[in-house]
This record gives structure tokens, sequence and C-alpha cells, in this order.
């Protein structure tokens, strides 16, 4: 008998997809995710209509919240370099 064995991803989850895992990870409600990321005040991409934030991404942006904004290349700032 043959089994198969599979590998799971070097960081399994780092990825939230939609807003209402990202605001459940912040501990905000939907609504207060969704004005955030309407504003660009966090550290989220949209590819088609699905919002996703990685976990290290929101990590820092609570640690500090400037530092998770991204910069004029799209890409999180990293803090100390504004």
């Amino acid at each position: 008998m043959q089994t198969s064995v599979t590998t799971a991803p070097a960081h399994p989850g780092r990825l939230l997809y939609g807003l209402k895992a990202i605001a459940n990870y912040l501990g905000i409600t939907e609504r207060q995710a969704r004005h955030l990321h309407d504003k660009d005040k966090l550290p989220t991409r949209k590819e088609g209509k699905r919002v996703f934030a990685s976990r290290d991404a929101l990590d820092r942006w609570i640690a500090d919240p400037a530092a998770g904004q991204p910069d004029a290349t799209g890409t999180d700032k990293a803090p100390g370099h504004e």
C-alpha cells in the first residue's frame, strides 16, 4: 500500500482574506475595517473584489499605525524608512 505525503506551506495562514477576517484579527467591527481600508489607513491590498492583508503587516500596523501605511510604490513602509 502506498500513501501520499503532502507538505504544508511554510507559513500557513499568513494572509487574511476579506474585511471580516481582518476585522476579527484586529478586534474591530467589519464596518470599522471597511472604513479604515477605504481611507487607506490599513495595510490592505485589493485584487479584483477581494481584500486581503498579511498578519505581519497588520501586526506592524498595530505596533505603529503610521508604519503600516503603503508608500507611493504600494509596499508597506518599514519603521524608520519613511
